[in-house]
């Protein structure tokens, strides 16, 4: 049996027999993640938060609010310690730099990675990471949901301001303890292992290219890095939209799927948005805001969302997406349902990524490519 890449809890379980076949009446916009499977949309910031250290941690997206399909994990804060080497026996975890830098390690091999840089961790691989710029932003995701490991060793966090993160250093070092004897949360290696840390020109393998050449995808549930816009990229041209791929379900054993989309404005017809409308019948996933301005509308409800923010779509639920300023980019997220494997069986993608890829060219441009007045590409 191939290893989770997290914990599913039992009743978090039994909400992804089936979504009923009732249409949002609700509005989208919440401030704090639902409690229940639904479609919502959470502002940045904004939901129950957690001070670990130097840094905040958040969970817009949940387990419970996606029938256990995925949780998206977000950390910001300034420079930071460096957390000491470890590993997961059962979660995968992901990286994903909003902005700022990271410092991470993985088994012999260290990146730091910037906006846009991505980096896989499967089970049981020795890493450690620390934060290196004094604005960072990293998103992570497991699939299926949960990692509850930041709320047990955590204290909770709320700025009456909104700041992002704490000014004051926060830590529980008894639930710590306590979290390290449990190994079903967190493994620290017990061995005396040690990392590579001297980088040149951000990595420590110069026979790899790391924003100087193409980084392919493994195709296997390995370590792995992508430099932001030098991974697998489609050119969608009847939307103008652009997805750079992070992650498959090779790479995930068959769970999930990571990129970003980057997009022209939308072609409207009066004041209607003339885009496509899709349906996952067996995946839940997310879209959060990189720059620009999206719209979103599921089941007939709509919200718009600016940076930070996090639309969630779960399985069943028909959504379409829209944008009105010049160019906008979001990172999406999708993840099969617990129970609902046989259903996504031989797909190498998952959620609005299978939709868009095969109507797709392959490219080697980062974004949509200009338009002259005749219509044709310059």
């Amino acid at each position: 049996m191939a290893p989770l890449l997290s914990i599913v809890s039992v009743s978090s379980l039994l909400l992804c027999l089936g979504r009923q076949a009732v249409a949002t009446t609700q509005s989208l916009v919440v401030d704090n993640e639902p409690d229940h499977v639904r479609p919502y949309v959470i502002p940045h910031s904004h939901g129950f938060v957690v001070q670990a250290e130097d840094y905040a941690v958040g969970f817009p997206v949940t387990n419970t609010s996606t029938a256990s399909a995925l949780s998206l994990i977000t950390l910001a804060g300034p420079r930071s310690q460096q957390i000491p080497v470890h590993y997961h026996a059962q979660y995968h975890e992901t990286f994903f730099v909003a902005k700022g830098g990271l410092q991470l390690s993985v088994q012999n091999e260290t990146r730091r990675l910037g906006p846009l840089d991505f980096a896989s961790v499967p089970v049981n691989q020795n890493h450690s990471f620390k934060i290196v710029e004094p604005d960072t932003e990293v998103i992570g995701v497991v699939a299926p949901g949960g990692f509850p490991f930041y709320q047990f060793v955590s204290t909770a966090f709320r700025s009456l301001n909104n700041a992002p993160w704490s000014s004051f250093k926060e830590f529980n070092l008894t639930k710590l303890e306590l979290a390290v004897q449990d190994r079903a949360y967190y493994d620290y290696n017990p061995t005396n292992y040690s990392l590579d840390y001297h980088l040149v020109n951000g990595t420590t393998n110069p026979q790899v290219p790391w924003h100087n050449g193409e980084n392919a995808l493994p195709n296997a549930t390995v370590p792995y890095f992508i430099a932001g816009g030098w991974g697998p990229k489609w050119l969608q041209k009847q939307l103008g939209q652009v997805v750079a791929l992070y992650m498959s379900t090779a790479e995930s054993n068959g769970r999930l799927t990571l990129s970003t989309v980057t997009m022209q404005a939308s072609n409207f017809n009066g004041s209607r948005p003339q885009v496509p409308e899709y349906t996952d019948a067996s995946v839940a996933q997310f879209l959060r805001v990189l720059e620009g301005q999206l719209f979103v509308e599921v089941d007939g409800a709509e919200a718009m969302l600016a940076t930070g923010d996090t639309a969630v779509v779960p399985a069943g639920f028909k959504y379409k997406y829209w944008s009105k300023v010049s160019l906008t980019r979001f990172y999406t997220a999708a993840a099969v349902v617990p129970g609902s494997e046989s259903a996504v069986t031989g797909q190498k993608y998952l959620g609005l990524v299978r939709h868009l890829i095969p109507q797709s060219q392959a490219t080697n441009e980062a974004v949509f490519p200009s338009v002259n007045a005749r219509g044709s590409a310059v």
